[in-house]
């Protein structure tokens, strides 16, 4: 058999050579590890808007890129719970989801307070229970309420009204968030107001805080904890807000994290 001769061993190795970087080019791509961008944190609130984390910071994104994620795997939560696994596909600025099996594509339907969650940074939903306000709870509330100059006859008329205990800041250990609203309460006397704030210790740190006359009740929008999300290799919790208006139907959301041992707001969107 004739020998190769050393131009063609050379040219044989550089073909090897080229097939397997191609292979592997293409692999990376497949995994979303190049040619994608950078990796984010994806997020649609409430089937209103999508925002995303990327580079350390949290942004809206364009009504015109939503088609960019369209057929795209989000985890759906519903009031703290997980609901499934689903895929995303948007029209006309709309968000519909479905559950896709053997080729089959079954609409999915979600309730008001909703979270879908997904990207291809590691991200989880903290899943928490709305639980109901003790005696003491009550009397904590109220005591917050008149540090803040809302009169007796509005202390217990809330509509909204229950708590939530995790680690909201990082330090390991519960804390308990509250979460009232009388918005929308026909009964406000004098004092409408939202709030989320968290008992720390025997400080009262504010997350959300709006009070203003009970004329104006109606045109005030009432929070509501939407999630709790941990991103990789951030350790604070990232708080989730909904405000809802009475009269229409926009939503205004906010993103909250501990900084400096408050909670400061990271992006709002009205």
């Amino acid at each position: 058999m004739k020998e190769r001769s050393s131009n063609e061993r050379i040219t044989i190795y550089l073909s090897i050579f080229f097939i397997l970087f191609l292979v592997v080019i293409i692999l990376l791509y497949v995994f979303g590890i190049i040619g994608k961008g950078p990796a984010t944190v994806d997020a649609v609130l409430n089937q209103d808007v999508i925002v995303k984390y990327e580079n350390d910071k949290w942004q809206v994104v364009k009504s015109k890129d939503y088609s960019n994620y369209n057929w795209n795997k989000f985890r759906v939560y519903e009031e703290g719970k997980k609901k499934g696994t689903y895929s995303l596909y948007t029209s006309d600025n709309e968000f519909y989801i479905f559950k896709v099996k053997n080729g089959e594509r079954t609409p999915m339907f979600t309730l008001d307070n909703n979270l879908y969650l997904g990207g291809r940074k590691n991200s989880d939903f903290v899943e928490f229970n709305k639980e109901e306000l003790s005696e003491s709870d009550t009397l904590y509330i109220s005591s917050v309420l008149r540090n803040n100059n809302v009169s007796d006859s509005d202390l217990t008329n809330y509509i909204l009204g229950y708590k939530v205990v995790k680690d909201f800041d990082g330090d390991n250990r519960k804390e308990k968030m509250y979460v009232i609203s009388n918005v929308f309460n026909d009964q406000v006397n004098n004092t409408a107001y939202s709030l989320i704030f968290i008992k720390h210790g025997d400080k009262t740190k504010y997350i959300y805080k709006k009070i203003v006359a009970a004329k104006d009740s109606l045109n005030q929008c009432k929070i509501d904890l939407l999630g709790l999300i941990k991103i990789e290799n951030v350790d604070k919790m990232q708080i989730v807000t909904k405000c809802s208006y009475y009269s229409y139907s926009n939503n205004e959301y906010g993103i909250y994290q501990n900084k400096n041992n408050n909670y400061q707001l990271l992006l709002y969107i009205k």
